[in-house]
């Protein structure tokens, strides 16, 4: 059954447009990932197709209930009391909840309409590790589902289709978010080569009628001391030849002219950093803790933390929401208790949830310079590198989107003279291209990084050792992170009765797990037992 049917969509902001394309089709059973840069007009086509913003031209036929979380913006539960007891869902009023606990009521919600199809826009923004595995189990038992998310292991597990939009264009990729990139890296390859076909065959034309223009020009006139008749033999024999090396290079001209010109393919800058300005230390350990703990209004939130940070280390920390990673973090930054000692030359570059950093009337750029201590050219550089486009880095921050706020804030720390980075949940609106160009970007700073973040596959591939937090405890963990269990929850369910009872059991501990103190270890295992049970009867199905 087809629920979407849109033909020859056009979006416009003014006069610049958003997305033009001729057809879009989403089927029963489908469940569609969509992904594509900062500002690109994701959510505003999920509004198009929603029914909740109208397109310029074009035409679109719906069919069933479409039920939309969206991004922003807050709800009130309307949940039954089922959905209630699994999402764990709070009876204080909207305006006094967490930004996850508003996820997991818009989720309810929706579910509780029983959709044909689920519309959901960035729904792990905000959420834990425990409660992205929540949404992920709800989420893969929807029947058709289309899903913007930054998460890479969310649309890996949900998806078995891409759509990628990028500078007004929509493509369509079959399979995960993994085959998508590797069709992406085929495609770019296969641009690169027709590129230098073309640039190979254009400057072998060149070359040719070069080399006609320098043969026309070796063609003698006759002697002045010759004879009329041998002069008129010279002449027409000069003219025959003269004539041939012009047809020749008309020819040539004209194959020129004919070739199909091919844009060379757009590649991503890079740029190794000068360091010497900011001095990095030469000390192998950076920072130490040593039995912190740390109270906030009469509560004790964090206790007898002890780590230490080496001077190019990059550490991960890993818990969920509440276990005290950002107050671990503010704590560090001020550095006002004996138990935390900072080497002198260390200098931290913090960026926080709020984005209090910018002036949000400069432009991108303006923000960037305001305190880099590298050349403009290189602050443009690294804009670049976190996917900023030229026309961005030129605009006020207050008009940019808040995933392109984001990139601003990061590079205005990596051109400072700050040494080490302490970053608090920086990917939470970053689409999943940008979440891979700020990883690139900072695993070739030289400096120390802190990491707070929810997104597993951004510590495997990043970090060198993970702080884990459990009760305001903690317990860092260093040796091979792709072995560390940050993996997902199985994620192919059918019908089989058993299945469902482990489902449902999973969705009740993954919502006790982020009650306040509640017994996580005691959790955590019956989540991970559970999880063994379901991708062994996976395997047996």
């Amino acid at each position: 059954m087809l629920l979407i049917n849109a033909e020859k969509i056009e979006k416009y902001y003014g006069d610049q447009l958003i997305f033009k394309f001729p057809s879009l089709r989403i089927s029963r059973g489908e469940r569609i990932g969509l992904v594509g840069p900062n500002g690109t007009g994701k959510t505003t086509l999920l509004n198009i197709l929603a029914g909740e913003d109208t397109a310029d031209a074009g035409r679109i036929v719906r069919q069933g209930k479409i039920a939309y979380i969206h991004q922003l913006g807050r709800e009130e539960s309307l949940a039954t009391p089922k959905m209630t007891r699994v999402f764990a869902l709070p009876e204080r009023k909207s305006d006094q909840i967490s930004g996850g606990e508003q996820i997991r009521i818009k989720l309810a919600n929706a579910l509780c309409q029983e959709p044909d199809l689920l519309i959901a826009d960035e729904p792990t923004a905000n959420l834990d590790y425990c409660g992205i595995d929540l949404l992920r189990i709800q989420l893969a038992q929807v029947q058709t589902l289309l899903l913007v998310s930054h998460d890479r292991e969310s649309l890996n597990i949900l998806c078995d289709k891409i759509l990628h939009l990028e500078n007004g264009e929509l493509r369509i990729y079959q399979g995960n978010y993994d085959n998508y990139c590797r069709q992406r890296d085929l495609e770019k390859e296969n641009e690169m080569l027709e590129y230098e076909k073309y640039r190979a065959a254009r400057l072998h034309l060149e070359q040719a009628i070069t080399q006609q223009q320098k043969a026309a020009k070796a063609v003698r006139k006759a002697p002045k001391r010759m004879g009329n008749s041998e002069a008129r033999l010279h002449k027409g024999t000069t003219s025959d030849r003269r004539k041939k090396i012009q047809d020749a290079a008309r020819s040539i001209v004209s194959r020129l002219e004919q070739l199909t010109p091919v844009t060379k393919p757009r590649q991503q800058a890079r740029v190794k950093i000068d360091f010497r300005q900011t001095c990095p230390p030469e000390n192998p350990r950076v920072l130490e803790v040593k039995h912190l703990d740390y109270f906030y209004e009469n509560r004790q939130v964090l206790f007898d933390v002890s780590f230490a940070l080496g001077r190019d280390e990059k550490l991960a920390l890993w818990g969920p929401n509440g276990s005290g990673k950002t107050t671990l973090l503010r704590a560090l930054v001020a550095a006002n208790s004996p138990a935390i000692y900072r080497v002198p030359k260390l200098r931290i570059g913090y960026f926080s949830q709020e984005l209090g950093q910018l002036a949000f009337t400069n432009t991108a750029l303006q923000n960037v310079l305001s305190t880099s201590v590298q050349s403009e050219a290189t602050a443009r550089t690294v804009m670049a590198r976190l996917l900023l486009s030229r026309e961005d880095v030129t605009k006020p921050v207050s008009v940019l989107s808040g995933g392109e706020r984001v990139k601003v804030a990061i590079a205005k720390l990596i051109v400072s003279n700050a040494n080490a980075l302490f970053l608090d949940e920086m990917t939470n609106y970053l689409d999943v291209g940008a979440v891979d160009a700020l990883q690139e970007v900072l695993t070739d700073y030289p400096g120390a990084i802190i990491l707070a973040t929810h997104d597993s596959a951004l510590i495997r591939r990043f970090a060198h050792g993970v702080l884990l937090f459990n009760g305001g405890k903690t317990q860092k963990y260093v040796g091979e992170i792709s072995q560390f269990h940050l993996t997902p929850i199985a994620t192919q369910y059918n019908n089989d009765v058993d299945r469902s009872i482990i489902e449902m059991r999973m969705a009740v501990v993954s919502a006790k797990i982020m009650e306040e103190g509640a017994d996580l270890n005691t959790l955590n295992e019956e989540f991970v037992q559970l999880r063994q049970l379901l991708q062994s009867s996976t395997s047996k199905s």
